[in-house]
Protein backbone atom coordinates (compact mmCIF):
# COMPACT_ATOMS: atom_id res chain seq x y z
CA UNK A 1 0.00 0.00 0.00
CA UNK A 2 1.23 3.17 -0.80
CA UNK A 3 2.08 6.09 2.02
CA UNK A 4 0.50 9.40 1.50
CA UNK A 5 3.88 10.98 -0.08
CA UNK A 6 3.71 8.28 -2.42
CA UNK A 7 0.48 8.12 -3.31
CA UNK A 8 -0.78 10.67 -5.57
CA UNK A 9 -4.16 10.38 -4.83
CA UNK A 10 -3.83 11.29 -1.54
CA UNK A 11 -4.64 14.72 -2.17
CA UNK A 12 -7.88 14.56 -3.69
CA UNK A 13 -8.75 11.76 -0.69
CA UNK A 14 -7.02 12.97 2.49
CA UNK A 15 -9.33 11.37 4.80
CA UNK A 16 -9.48 8.12 2.42
CA UNK A 17 -13.22 7.97 2.33
CA UNK A 18 -13.08 6.65 -1.65
CA UNK A 19 -10.60 4.06 -0.61
CA UNK A 20 -13.26 2.88 2.51
CA UNK A 21 -15.81 2.76 -0.48
CA UNK A 22 -13.88 0.40 -2.34
CA UNK A 23 -12.67 -1.56 0.15
CA UNK A 24 -16.98 -1.41 1.01
CA UNK A 25 -17.51 -2.40 -2.79
CA UNK A 26 -14.80 -5.38 -2.15
CA UNK A 27 -16.03 -6.70 0.62
CA UNK A 28 -20.00 -6.67 -0.12
CA UNK A 29 -19.00 -8.71 -3.42
CA UNK A 30 -17.81 -11.27 -1.04
CA UNK A 31 -21.66 -11.58 0.07
CA UNK A 32 -23.60 -12.14 -2.89
CA UNK A 33 -26.60 -13.61 -1.47
CA UNK A 34 -27.00 -10.23 0.36
CA UNK A 35 -25.87 -8.34 -2.98
CA UNK A 36 -28.48 -10.41 -4.83
CA UNK A 37 -30.83 -9.66 -2.22
CA UNK A 38 -30.39 -5.99 -2.49
CA UNK A 39 -30.25 -6.32 -6.21
CA UNK A 40 -33.88 -8.09 -6.18
CA UNK A 41 -35.29 -5.12 -4.26
CA UNK A 42 -34.16 -2.69 -6.37
CA UNK A 43 -35.77 -4.56 -9.34
CA UNK A 44 -39.04 -5.21 -7.19
CA UNK A 45 -39.02 -1.54 -6.46
CA UNK A 46 -38.27 0.03 -9.51
CA UNK A 47 -41.23 -2.33 -11.48
CA UNK A 48 -43.22 -0.71 -8.74
CA UNK A 49 -42.54 2.78 -9.01
CA UNK A 50 -43.16 2.09 -12.72
CA UNK A 51 -46.36 0.88 -12.51
CA UNK A 52 -46.97 3.63 -9.80
CA UNK A 53 -45.99 6.53 -12.18
CA UNK A 54 -48.02 4.77 -15.10
CA UNK A 55 -50.80 5.09 -12.97
CA UNK A 56 -50.34 8.66 -12.24
CA UNK A 57 -49.59 9.49 -15.76
CA UNK A 58 -53.30 8.30 -16.65
CA UNK A 59 -54.82 10.16 -13.04
CA UNK A 60 -54.80 7.82 -10.87
CA UNK A 61 -53.43 8.09 -6.97
CA UNK A 62 -50.62 5.47 -6.68
CA UNK A 63 -47.90 5.11 -4.18
CA UNK A 64 -44.56 5.46 -4.89
CA UNK A 65 -41.88 2.35 -3.16
CA UNK A 66 -40.08 4.32 -0.80
CA UNK A 67 -40.41 7.78 0.20
CA UNK A 68 -37.76 10.38 1.25
CA UNK A 69 -36.63 9.76 4.34
CA UNK A 70 -38.24 12.87 7.15
CA UNK A 71 -36.82 16.11 6.71
CA UNK A 72 -35.63 15.54 3.51
CA UNK A 73 -36.66 18.71 1.80
CA UNK A 74 -34.83 18.14 -1.48
CA UNK A 75 -38.39 16.83 -2.98
CA UNK A 76 -41.02 18.81 -0.60
CA UNK A 77 -41.54 20.66 -4.44
CA UNK A 78 -45.26 19.73 -5.52
CA UNK A 79 -44.18 18.51 -8.85
CA UNK A 80 -42.98 15.38 -7.42
CA UNK A 81 -46.03 14.34 -6.03
CA UNK A 82 -48.40 15.82 -9.22
CA UNK A 83 -46.14 15.25 -11.99
CA UNK A 84 -45.71 11.50 -13.00
CA UNK A 85 -42.00 12.09 -14.91
CA UNK A 86 -40.68 14.03 -11.68
CA UNK A 87 -42.30 11.49 -9.24
CA UNK A 88 -40.38 8.28 -11.15
CA UNK A 89 -37.34 10.65 -10.72
CA UNK A 90 -37.54 10.98 -7.21
CA UNK A 91 -38.27 7.48 -6.79
CA UNK A 92 -35.34 6.14 -8.75
CA UNK A 93 -32.70 8.11 -6.72
CA UNK A 94 -34.50 7.27 -3.71
CA UNK A 95 -34.47 3.82 -4.96
CA UNK A 96 -30.72 3.83 -5.89
CA UNK A 97 -29.63 5.47 -2.62
CA UNK A 98 -31.64 2.70 -0.80
CA UNK A 99 -29.48 -0.16 -2.88
CA UNK A 100 -26.11 1.60 -2.01
CA UNK A 101 -27.10 1.81 1.58
CA UNK A 102 -27.59 -2.02 1.51
CA UNK A 103 -24.31 -2.49 -0.60
CA UNK A 104 -22.93 -0.82 3.00
CA UNK A 105 -24.34 -2.95 5.02
CA UNK A 106 -23.65 -5.95 3.26
CA UNK A 107 -20.36 -4.80 3.27
CA UNK A 108 -20.18 -5.27 6.98
CA UNK A 109 -17.03 -3.59 7.82
CA UNK A 110 -15.40 -2.47 10.94
CA UNK A 111 -17.15 0.51 12.58
CA UNK A 112 -14.10 3.17 11.43
CA UNK A 113 -14.13 1.87 7.51
CA UNK A 114 -18.17 1.68 7.78
CA UNK A 115 -18.20 5.15 9.19
CA UNK A 116 -15.94 6.71 6.12
CA UNK A 117 -17.86 4.37 3.63
CA UNK A 118 -20.99 6.03 4.69
CA UNK A 119 -19.97 9.55 4.80
CA UNK A 120 -18.49 9.20 1.14
CA UNK A 121 -21.68 7.27 -0.69
CA UNK A 122 -24.18 10.36 0.94
CA UNK A 123 -21.29 12.89 -0.06
CA UNK A 124 -21.38 11.52 -3.58
CA UNK A 125 -25.27 10.51 -3.47
CA UNK A 126 -26.28 13.58 -2.02
CA UNK A 127 -24.15 15.46 -4.84
CA UNK A 128 -26.40 13.17 -7.62
CA UNK A 129 -29.38 13.89 -6.56
CA UNK A 130 -31.79 15.21 -9.43
CA UNK A 131 -32.71 18.48 -7.57
CA UNK A 132 -28.84 19.36 -8.44
CA UNK A 133 -29.41 19.99 -11.46
CA UNK A 134 -31.26 22.11 -13.76
CA UNK A 135 -33.68 19.42 -15.28
CA UNK A 136 -33.99 17.61 -12.44
CA UNK A 137 -35.06 20.72 -10.27
CA UNK A 138 -38.94 22.05 -10.86
CA UNK A 139 -38.70 25.12 -8.98
CA UNK A 140 -35.46 25.65 -10.75
CA UNK A 141 -36.98 24.69 -14.14
CA UNK A 142 -40.31 27.14 -13.03
CA UNK A 143 -37.71 30.40 -12.19
CA UNK A 144 -35.89 29.91 -15.30
CA UNK A 145 -39.45 30.17 -17.34
CA UNK A 146 -40.59 32.75 -14.84
CA UNK A 147 -37.49 34.74 -15.20
CA UNK A 148 -37.19 34.03 -19.32
CA UNK A 149 -33.95 32.42 -18.66
CA UNK A 150 -32.37 35.50 -16.84
CA UNK A 151 -31.66 32.62 -13.98
CA UNK A 152 -29.77 30.42 -16.00
CA UNK A 153 -27.66 32.77 -17.68
CA UNK A 154 -26.70 34.29 -13.65
CA UNK A 155 -26.21 30.93 -12.80
CA UNK A 156 -23.80 30.54 -15.69
CA UNK A 157 -21.64 33.52 -15.04
CA UNK A 158 -21.21 32.30 -11.86
CA UNK A 159 -20.22 29.31 -12.55
CA UNK A 160 -17.76 30.62 -15.08
CA UNK A 161 -16.26 32.84 -12.23
CA UNK A 162 -16.39 30.16 -9.69
CA UNK A 163 -14.51 28.71 -12.28
CA UNK A 164 -11.75 31.04 -12.99
CA UNK A 165 -11.51 32.34 -9.59
CA UNK A 166 -12.49 30.33 -7.27
CA UNK A 167 -10.72 27.06 -8.53
CA UNK A 168 -13.62 25.59 -9.85
CA UNK A 169 -15.74 25.53 -6.11
CA UNK A 170 -19.00 27.40 -5.85
CA UNK A 171 -18.75 30.81 -3.97
CA UNK A 172 -20.43 30.76 -0.70
CA UNK A 173 -20.03 34.12 0.46
CA UNK A 174 -20.15 37.45 -1.65
CA UNK A 175 -16.25 38.41 -0.37
CA UNK A 176 -16.48 41.91 -2.51
CA UNK A 177 -17.57 43.89 0.81
CA UNK A 178 -14.79 42.40 2.59
CA UNK A 179 -11.17 44.27 2.37
CA UNK A 180 -8.52 43.11 4.52
CA UNK A 181 -7.23 45.68 7.17
CA UNK A 182 -10.32 48.00 6.81
CA UNK A 183 -12.96 45.69 8.24
CA UNK A 184 -11.23 42.15 7.78
CA UNK A 185 -8.23 41.03 9.80
CA UNK A 186 -5.57 38.41 8.75
CA UNK A 187 -3.36 36.69 10.44
CA UNK A 188 -0.20 34.09 9.12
Amino acid sequence: MLGVAEDPLAALDPVSFFRALGRAGVAAARHPLSLLSAASRLAIGEVAAVNAAARRAVGVAAAGSVAPAAGDKRFSDVAFEENWPYFLLEQNYLLARQFVMELLDAADLVPDEDRKARFGANFLLDALAPTNTLLGNPAAVRKAFDTGGQSVVRGARNLVHDVRHNGGWPSQVDSSPFEVGVNTAATR
